[in-house]
């Protein structure tokens, strides 16, 4: 029995390239000879195979026709894998290797111990993955900031469309707000160490206030800016509160709450350093204190660099969230 492989005519994508099925070629003589190299796998199979069948060539990726379209098509995406490499990784990249460049002369020129050369951390960055020293406090610290966030916004998420979408709400909720969102949360600190102690939860808790009141008034925004004409034709075709929420109000707010979680990283991150700073033992900011009280600067420039890198991993996330779920909003702005 003879394999010979046959490649579909199209393709449910333009850009993929034609797909191979193995097809056994066991036809009858007449059917066979209405397709040359039998590559039509509806043909019903016999038992015995023919002799058109035996001297049919073998079809292989590189003797199937390529349509222009299809090439057309790689081309488009070959230019827009370049283009996003030059508007976005090179940037990047030029970015950090003026700031490298920037901190070893400054290091060299002024040649004081508290400001060790790059290479000098980035080795003491090594030594610290490679013996284990600092997992411990990334992950508290991603613990912290990852449990804060993600309460800050569930709470944020039915309050803010509440407020957005029922009058009567914003107006009795928004003078509570308007009071409360222009005070710094870390000026909580205090109070709520009293109250929580010094472990996770003080520091989860400042965190979730800083992305609960930011998240609020951003969902609010969003929901509020929905066109009132939308929610009219899904009324006019039978749809209840919860189908208007799940099919216009959550996708519409979708690209607003990315982008605010976005903006509050850097905050989060900020009230992160700071509750890991008072009355801590774990995580980056008491590693970072704790290497400065010792004179460590190396290992202090190095928890710092950890610090950096985390934020644009969780950045980078976001944005990789972003693309996936708001495809549509980027391609509206074009």
């Amino acid at each position: 029995m003879r394999i010979i492989t046959a490649f579909s005519a199209g393709s449910a994508n333009a850009c993929e390239p034609p797909r191979s099925t193995a097809v056994q070629c066991r036809q009858p003589a007449a059917d066979c000879s209405t397709a040359p190299g039998c590559p039509q796998a509806q043909y019903p199979q016999c038992m015995s195979p023919t002799a058109e069948c035996r001297t049919a060539p073998v079809l292989t990726a590189s003797t199937v026709p390529v349509s222009p379209q299809h090439n057309n098509c790689l081309k488009q995406k070959n230019t827009q894998m370049n283009k996003k490499i030059r508007q976005n990784i090179l940037p990047l990249l030029g970015s950090l290797l003026g700031i490298l460049l920037l901190w070893e002369v400054a290091a060299i020129l002024l040649g004081r111990y508290f400001l060790p050369q790059p290479t000098e951390v980035a080795f003491t960055t090594g030594q610290l993955f490679a013996d284990g020293k600092i997992l411990a406090h990334i992950l508290a610290s991603l613990r912290r900031i990852t449990f804060g966030t993600a309460a800050g916004l569930g709470a944020a998420l039915p309050v803010g469309i509440l407020m957005g979408r029922i009058s009567a709400a914003d107006r009795i909720l928004g003078a509570f707000f308007r009071f409360l969102y222009p005070v710094p949360k870390v000026v909580f600190m205090p109070i709520v160490v009293v109250m929580l102690g010094i472990g996770d939860a003080a520091k989860i808790f400042l965190i979730f206030l800083a992305v609960f009141f930011q998240m609020t008034i951003i969902i609010r925004d969003s929901a509020a800016s929905l066109e009132q004409e939308l929610t009219d034709v899904m009324r006019s075709m039978n749809a209840d509160r919860a189908a208007v929420l799940r099919h216009l109000v959550l996708p519409g707010i979708l690209p607003g709450i990315l982008t605010a979680l976005k903006a509050s990283l850097g905050t989060s991150v900020a009230l992160l350093m700071i509750t890991e700073l008072f009355a801590s033992t774990s995580g980056l900011g008491y590693f970072i204190m704790n290497s400065m009280d010792s004179r460590d600067y190396p290992q202090m420039y190095a928890g710092i660099v950890i610090l950096a890198l985390m934020s644009a991993v969780l950045y980078g996330v976001l944005e990789a969230a972003e693309s996936i779920l708001c495809k549509w909003h980027y391609v509206r702005r074009g």
